[in-house]
């Protein structure tokens, strides 16, 4: 049973106490700044957030990362000049992992 709600659980950990949103938060930034530097700045995760904060960032972002198949579908309407299959939407669509 994991009891839940403002930090209900945190003791419960037999060898170590169970993270709060902020120990996930620092986990998921430092996690993601090992790929590549500021990606989780470009996530929009910062060093401290409350956990709050978080939950809005990360929330954006898998909002965003579920748009991804809809932006590759219209991907040369973001091309310049438009139609055009080269430029940065498409360099950026060509090294997005799947």
């Amino acid at each position: 049973m994991l009891v839940t709600g403002a930090g209900a659980s945190r003791n419960l950990g037999l060898a170590t106490r169970f993270p709060l949103m902020a120990d996930w938060s620092e986990h998921l930034r430092t996690s993601f700044d090992s790929l590549a530097p500021r990606v989780a700045e470009a996530v929009g995760l910062r060093i401290g957030m409350r956990g709050d904060e978080f939950e809005t960032a990360l929330g954006r972002f898998l909002e965003f990362e579920s748009s991804i198949p809809i932006m590759q579908e219209f991907q040369l309407f973001g091309s310049q000049p438009p139609m055009t299959t080269t430029g940065p939407v498409r360099e950026w669509m060509d090294i997005r992992p799947s």
